[in-house]
């Protein structure tokens, strides 16, 4: 094979076919096996091409840390409220029928210095819904946010009705948000009873940036200096390589919920000890029962008169493991605790 090397501009195509030209044998010179391998040449170049390319594309693939983790700490919270929407067309609520629509009706009066009784009240063109939104994080002060409205009356439309005032709030009462403005119905209902037509949902509607934000949820995303990322699906390999690609550790810990949800606890145990000393002193009898916490070195190392040592086993309704030296630990702190108080009392300490 002639390899030459050149500084000019021409493709590695024309260089190949070149090259495989003038070392070809004669009978690969005659016009048909000349264009037959051309064609093998270009084909071989092209797979070549390609394969480069693909491998190109491969190495630049990447992924958005988002999309795979969310940031701890940071998420939405669901907001609810109760209010009135009025202005319908005779579709609202029968109030006659519904007691806490005309209670809600005469509150709203009495909060504008308009006193009137519930049963005066027979008005069709209102409706009681209940007015949800989702708070998103880092929302501040005045951000506007889209509510839904939802009749939960008998009202037939809530098309043409504007919501009024309604202060929606989180699960722990406080409110976060003021709601009102015109409702945006993606269903209608036409005609009369025995002669009418309904398309999706008219009890149910939007209203877009119809809440402004009162209160902020505070969000501390760095918690002693650490910002956590949890991902979407939990898998190792993916932690792995998102703690390469940012050059941290991966930290892998357990929450509360999940300790006491599936970890083993360590046994709940009694240990009762009795001893008594001669008069010089020394151990003249031994007396331990360990209750559930385990065998190991259940027996005293000290030279005793009468020793009885005992283990009872007891069934606990939580699934229970030994941990670090299994029962030895106890056992083992319980002995000495003991000595040390009769090593007091022979004032030997």
């Amino acid at each position: 094979m002639k390899v030459v090397f050149t500084d000019d501009r021409e493709s590695y195509q024309n260089r190949y076919l070149r090259a495989f030209e003038e070392t070809s044998a004669p009978a690969c010179r005659r016009p048909g096996i000349a264009l037959l391998a051309r064609f093998f040449c270009l084909l071989y170049v092209a797979l070549c091409v390609a394969a480069t390319a693909l491998g190109q594309s491969v190495n630049r693939l990447t992924v958005r840390v988002k999309d795979i983790a969310e940031i701890e700490g940071v998420r939405s919270n669901q907001l609810i409220g109760y209010g009135i929407v009025i202005g319908l067309n005779r579709t609202g609520d029968r109030v006659q029928q519904n007691l806490y629509a005309r209670q809600t009706l005469q509150n709203l009066l009495e909060r504008m210095g308009i006193t009137v009784s519930t049963e005066a009240l027979r008005p069709e063109n209102m409706a009681t819904v209940l007015v949800t939104a989702t708070l998103p994080p880092f929302a501040r002060q005045g951000t506007k946010i889209d509510v839904t409205v939802s009749s939960i009356g008998d009202a037939r439309s809530l098309q043409g009705g504007t919501l009024i005032l309604t202060p929606l709030r989180g699960v722990d009462g406080q409110v976060y948000a003021l709601a009102q403005g015109p409702v945006s119905v993606g269903g209608i209902s036409a005609g009369e009873p025995g002669n009418s037509v309904e398309v999706n949902h008219p009890t149910v509607g939007r209203v877009p940036n119809g809440a402004l934000v009162e209160r902020e949820i505070a969000t501390d995303l760095a918690a002693g200096g650490r910002l956590t990322l949890a991902l979407r699906q939990d898998d190792f390999t993916t932690a792995a390589r998102l703690a390469r690609a940012a050059r941290r550790p991966v930290l892998v810990h357990w929450t509360r919920t999940e300790e006491f949800t599936w970890a083993y606890f360590r046994p709940a145990a009694v240990i009762d000890v009795e001893a008594t000393l001669d008069r010089d002193g020394r151990l003249s009898s031994w007396h331990f029962v360990n209750i559930n916490s385990g065998q190991a070195a259940l027996e005293t190392p000290y030279q005793v008169g009468r020793s009885h040592c005992r283990y009872v086993a007891a069934r606990s309704p939580l699934r229970q493991g030994s941990y670090r030296a299994l029962a030895a630990t106890a056992n083992h702190f319980a002995r000495e605790s003991a000595m040390d108080e009769l090593a007091a009392l022979a004032g030997q300490d």
